[in-house]
């Protein structure tokens, strides 16, 4: 046992005290004489004993409350730590763990979160000493804490409550485990035998989701003798929808035809929402809105129709109505619009003239603009392949190890690849100079080659029309009509082909046409970022009569339409990631970013031939960021709030659980303050045990009510007892 007020066990000195009263009141024996023995024989032995009996009883029980007061005051604890009894030169080493990420915004009947957490993290700054270390930690800088980095901890109690002051709401969305591995970090740097974590949040349950550092294994990484204290804050359901995602399903973006944008939405309460409202604005203006019904803890897709109005980058936010938490209202995107396709013709005249007539000038609002480059094959350079948004190879023969390597990097990166074969196409040139390199579907064979002047031929089976290549580009024909059930179909017309190349379609490649005998016509590929499409059939007049269907001029510029669609942002950029925005075709070498607040800032840019990847070491706010050279936009591209940062309901405990055990804290060592008033209580405990003082001070109510009842009875003996002798 362990007193805490151990001075005041001088105290036990007065309970000698009833004692040398009861010394001090024993009476000396008086003689009386008596004319008869009548009175002394009526005398009761039995009396005389139980009286002295009691007047033992009342001194041990006025001499036991004595002692129970004073144990009491002293402030008695079970179980006192090894550390505290080191005495004043035991020393502590803390960390103090704020979750300043916007969740913490919320506020309840005791005001806004973070506020609570500051006020609390400043009042427990009472319970240090003079001399102690404390590491002050946001949940938005965990991931940075690096092990072997060096930081200096606090030990002045002023400069500690000023830094906690300072503390304002981050967009970085923090993970707990993060936050466990950086402090156990700090603690092993410190020589401190106490060692003490204090974690203030909101505990919502998107902190538990695996942090940067994380591992599936675990680890022993705090000593068993460390303590640790969860304070959570909030005490009430909080209304809350959030805008999780936004996508574009696969489509040609043009200036003045509509594309669908599809927002993913939860609701994060318990109860169902009725007709919340959707809204996509671009440029300022709202452009599209829709009401959506969502029951308590579910999420639904939401699709809008959106109508470019020019081309170029366009900056979207698709909204909601004000809530609980303004900040997951807003998710930002950028689409960009091609003004201008540049095209890169590989091949020979007598392989490209067919293409080049079909890429023949067009004035229309609702196409961009191409423009062409052509070369041979054996002059195919890198400088042409980075000034190119799509490449056509038609009749592709032999290329260097340098050109594939650049061609690869085109596509990977996010560039557009339409290949043609023809006469001087083999299965082994094929497969090895693109088909390997690029992990595209392998050549098997080519069909029909040596009898290209038979009529035989075959034509189109299936077509995809729901691909984006055929928007808009068939009327549909009236197939069947039974009563209100009308059936159409979009008629495609068909090429004779007489000779193709047969394609090995692989689990990656989709076919987009494919042929009567199911040979595939038109298959499509994603390669990195960047798509391909490969025709089986050569784009001149002896394979098929493709080259001279009305099918073939506007599939091709929708091909390369479709091959163009910049990959304008990198789906899912989260606030405080590292962003690398690569393939940027420009003839600068230095850049600028420009953050949604208009700041502009340098970052490095590396170079790499004619191709430029520029790294964007960290970012600190949701919005559009704008890659700028000169007056010039380079690149757009969006950054939201984790998605996680919007789960607002309670973590749960097993899943706490289980984070706790991966990172070696045991639970016995955990103590959580469901009561943020009950922490300077709790941390006593912890450190010095379970303080009995209540447990005394009842004992000695109870010991005091019993001394009452026993000096009564005995007054009342006295009372018998007193006129016997003087009688």
């Amino acid at each position: 046992m362990t007193f805490l007020n151990p001075l005041v066990l001088f105290g036990l000195l007065a309970a000698s005290i009833p004692v040398l009263l009861h010394i001090f009141n024993l009476r000396k024996l008086k003689t009386i004489e008596f004319s008869t023995l009548t009175f002394l024989k009526e005398l009761q032995k039995t009396r005389i004993r139980r009286l002295k009996i009691r007047q033992i009883l009342l001194l041990i029980l006025r001499t036991l409350l004595v002692v129970l007061l004073v144990i009491a005051f002293s402030r008695p604890t079970l179980k006192g730590s090894f550390s505290e009894s080191l005495g004043p030169q035991s020393r502590t080493t803390a960390v103090f763990i704020i979750d300043d990420s916007y969740s913490m915004t919320a506020v309840d009947d005791q005001g806004e979160l973070l506020k609570q957490a500051k006020q609390l993290a400043t009042e427990t700054t009472n319970l240090l000493r003079d001399g102690d270390e404390v590491y002050l930690l946001k949940l938005s800088e965990a991931r940075d804490v690096l092990p072997g980095e060096q930081r200096t901890p606090e030990r002045s109690r002023s400069s500690l409550r000023s830094a906690i002051s300072e503390i304002r709401p981050s967009f970085i969305h923090g993970k707990m485990e993060d936050a466990l591995r950086a402090a156990a970090h700090l603690l092993s740097a410190s020589v401190n035998y106490n060692k003490e974590l204090y974690f203030f949040s909101d505990f919502q349950s998107g902190i538990l989701a695996s942090g940067r550092q994380g591992g599936s294994s675990s680890q022993q990484l705090f000593a068993p003798e460390n303590r640790f204290f969860f304070v959570p804050l909030g005490n009430r359901q909080f209304r809350n929808i959030s805008v999780d995602a936004v996508t574009i399903p696969n489509t040609i973006l043009e200036p003045h035809r509509p594309f669908s944008v599809v927002a993913r939405v939860t609701n994060h309460g318990e109860n169902e929402i009725t007709n919340a409202l959707v809204s996509v604005f671009a440029g300022g203006t709202r452009v599209a809105q829709k009401g959506s019904t969502l029951p308590g803890r579910s999420s639904a897709d939401v699709t809008l129709s959106v109508v470019p109005k020019s081309s170029g980058f366009i900056q979207g936010i698709v909204a909601l109505e004000s809530d609980d938490l303004e900040f997951d209202n807003n998710r930002y995107v950028v689409v960009a619009v091609p003004y201008e396709i540049r095209v890169l013709l590989v091949g020979n005249p007598s392989d490209l003239r067919y293409v080049k007539l079909a890429l023949a000038p067009r004035s229309s609002p609702d196409t961009s603009l191409l423009r062409i480059l052509e070369c041979s094959p054996e002059r195919m350079s890198g400088n042409l392949i980075s000034a190119a948004d799509v490449i056509v190879l038609s009749n592709a023969r032999e290329f260097s190890a340098t050109q594939i390597d650049v061609l690869r990097s085109f596509v990977t990166g996010g560039g557009g690849l339409l290949i043609f074969p023809g006469s001087a196409t083999t299965q082994q040139n094929f497969n090895s100079m693109i088909a390997g390199p690029l992990r595209l579907p392998h050549l098997v064979a080519l069909e029909g080659i040596s009898q290209v002047q038979s009529q035989s031929f075959v034509e189109f089976g299936k077509a995809d029309v729901r691909h984006p290549l055929f928007t808009g580009m068939f009327e549909e024909e009236l197939v069947a009509q039974k009563g209100n059930d009308t059936r159409t179909h979009k008629a495609i017309e068909s090429a004779k082909v007489k000779a193709y190349a047969r394609y090995l379609e692989n689990a990656q490649s989709l076919p987009v046409i494919t042929l009567s005998n199911g040979a595939p016509f038109l298959l499509e590929q994603s390669v990195g970022q960047g798509r391909v499409l490969l025709f089986s059939v050569a784009a001149n007049p002896e394979w098929s009569d493709f080259p001279l269907k009305g099918l073939f001029v506007p599939l091709l510029h929708r091909a390369l339409s479709y091959l163009a669609q910049v990959q304008s942002t990198v789906e899912g950029l989260t606030v405080g990631e590292e962003v690398l925005v690569k393939n940027i075709r420009s003839p600068a070498t230095t850049f600028v970013v420009q953050d949604p607040r208009r700041n502009e800032f340098s970052f490095p840019t590396a170079i790499r031939g004619s191709e430029k990847t520029l790294r964007i070491q960290k970012t600190t706010l949701p919005g559009i960021y704008v890659v700028k050279s000169g007056s010039d936009v380079v690149r757009e591209f969006a950054v939201n709030v984790d998605p996680d940062e919007s789960k607002t309901e309670r973590v749960d405990e097993q899943a706490l659980a289980a984070l706790l055990t991966r990172v070696g804290i045991a639970s016995s060592n955990v103590h959580s303050v469901s009561t943020p008033a009950d922490l300077p209580r709790v941390v006593a405990e912890s450190r010095y045990g379970v303080e009995l003082w209540k447990h005394f001070l009842l004992a000695a109510l109870a010991v005091a009510i019993i001394e009452m009842l026993v000096a009564k009875d005995n007054k009342k003996e006295l009372a018998v007892f007193t006129p016997q002798h003087a009688s």
